[in-house]
């Protein structure tokens, strides 16, 4: 069974993307732990990094359901 190069480009993209929401929930929890002054901007990034994670698998589970359709 070959693959389609559109479904291994999506697959992987995906695989790469999912590194985004970890690096923003990194710097945020960096930032909170500077100091007082710096301690909101790093509570906000770590809620949206947290927000964008869940959003990323939610997106990852819906196309893993549909990947066998595109090989």
């Amino acid at each position: 069974m070959a693959s389609s190069p559109v479904g291994v480009a999506i697959v992987l993209g995906l695989i790469f993307q999912l590194g985004l929401p970890m690096r923003a929930l990194r710097t945020g929890w960096a930032v909170a732990a500077q100091g007082n002054a710096d301690r909101k901007l790093g509570i906000l990034g770590l809620i949206v990094g947290a927000i964008a994670g869940l959003l990323q698998l939610a997106l990852l589970a819906a196309l893993l359901l549909g990947i066998p359709a595109l090989f």
